[in-house]
């Protein structure tokens, strides 16, 4: 790499790549910082003297057969004052395999440097090209972005990969008690445009024959074979939800948390009527609006015991939770809540799915077991064993819908698996932990 420091606020690095098949990979970055921010622009590019390389031994092309290849990119980050800042990643490829194939990523020249890495698209799966806003307050966090995803794989089909018009998210905790407790709200607003239904095969059968990338035969895609990961079209929801708790200890040492959430959702979809999406989801225009209120209580009894070389603490836990069933499953696409694995981190959660898609309904009852020891001389040994029960209603994990969310979790049975937790931390730098799920 070859670096000129051109001004105190900008410089410039040339850093060319020869290649022995392919000839000299050209690449330089140009950075400059203000006096809110700083910015840099990294582009890449290379004449290829053999681009037959890339003809697979079948007589088939990959993406990297081109003469041209190259890559443009920049990341920016400014602060409007103290507690806003804005900035982008931008990323335009000349195919899509040309970063997996040359890897020019000039970030490794300024490993010292007090630059922040804002991008590392290198080593990731997808490229990310970004404008967002971002706010933090003494109590509240604001987030705003528009998302475009560019894949990596040459299994990716871009017109699967969804534009995320805007993802907004917005808390707020009050900073006096209302009614001797703590009042928070959370408000999400996403909106996406996807061009083609994304199916993927469930079992081996579908994957072997192409059942679910068929259009001959649309009534072959279902649950039964396929999942719909993505929907085609347009999906835009706002999300609203408030929760109120209190936590309360009387002359015994046990501890109740009462709380209450109320959260109302809105949608609105244009679905294209695209070749087996109806066996899924409705298809066309449709507008829905669903509400969760829920109730509950939270009681631990922590039993401390004191000795020579440390503290024991014994906490039995268990939490109540009352409420509706889960409405309207199926109708609303599931996208942001389709991963769900059930451990200790989730155990005690009011809702456990991992997005705004999908709320947990139906009462449900939490229990567990965690034990403390914590040494004089630094270090602690931590261990939970727990278990979940739907006590009443529909539960919302047995009833997967487009994407079988909650199938096989070890929650979409009336008594849930036991999951546990092993840690061991023996001093502030290292920390070792071990989950378990058994049926």
């Amino acid at each position: 790499p070859y670096y000129w420091a051109l001004a105190p606020d900008y410089d410039a690095t040339f850093a060319p790549m020869i290649t022995t098949k392919q000839g000299p990979l050209l690449q330089g970055e140009f950075r400059q910082r203000l006096i809110n921010g700083a910015y840099s622009i990294r582009a890449a590019g290379i004449y290829q003297l053999d681009k037959d390389y890339f003809i697979r031994s079948d007589g088939t092309t990959t993406p990297g057969y081109r003469d041209w290849r190259g890559s443009l990119e920049s990341t920016g980050l400014f602060a409007l004052n103290d507690k806003w800042v804005w900035g982008w990643d931008a990323i335009l490829l000349s195919d899509r395999t040309f970063l997996q194939d040359y890897n020019p990523r000039l970030s490794r020249y300024f490993a010292n440097s007090t630059e922040p890495v804002l991008n590392s698209t290198g080593l990731n799966d997808a490229a990310v090209s970004q404008l967002f806003l971002t706010g933090k307050g003494n109590r509240s966090y604001f987030d705003v972005r528009t998302i475009y995803y560019l894949g990596f794989s040459e299994a990716d089909t871009q017109a699967q990969i969804p534009i995320i018009h805007p993802v907004l998210d917005y808390n707020y905790v009050f900073d006096r008690p209302i009614l001797g407790g703590e009042l928070g709200y959370k408000i999400n607003f996403t909106s996406l445009t996807r061009s083609q239904a994304d199916f993927d095969p469930v079992t081996q059968s579908a994957l072997n024959d192409g059942t679910c990338t068929q259009t001959a035969n649309p009534a072959i895609k279902t649950t039964a074979s396929c999942l719909l990961r993505g929907v085609p079209g347009t999906y835009s929801r706002f999300s609203a939800e408030s929760t109120w708790r209190r936590s309360i200890t009387d002359q015994f040492g046990q501890v109740f948390t009462p709380f209450a959430t109320v959260r109302v959702d809105a949608g609105a979809m244009q679905i294209s009527n695209e070749p087996g999406v109806s066996n899924f989801i409705a298809t066309g225009d449709t507008n829905l609006v669903r509400a969760m209120p829920t109730i509950g209580l939270e009681y631990r009894y922590p039993f401390i015991n004191v000795q020579s070389w440390g503290t024991q603490t014994l906490e039995p836990i268990a939490q109540v939770i009352v409420r509706p069933n889960e409405q309207q499953i199926g109708r609303w696409p599931t996208e942001d809540a389709q991963s769900l694995v059930f451990d200790d981190s989730n155990l005690f959660r009011v809702d456990k799915f991992s997005g705004w898609d999908r709320v947990e309904g139906g009462g449900r009852a939490n229990y567990g077991m965690q034990y403390t020891a914590q040494f004089n001389q630094g270090g602690f040994v931590n261990a939970l064993f727990g278990q979940s029960y739907n006590m009443f209603g529909q539960n919302s994990f047995a009833l997967g819908r487009t994407t079988n969310t909650g199938l096989d979790s070890g929650l979409d049975t009336t008594r849930s698996d036991y999951v546990a937790r092993l840690s061991y931390q023996p001093n502030n730098i290292y920390m070792f932990t071990t989950r378990f799920r058994f049926d």
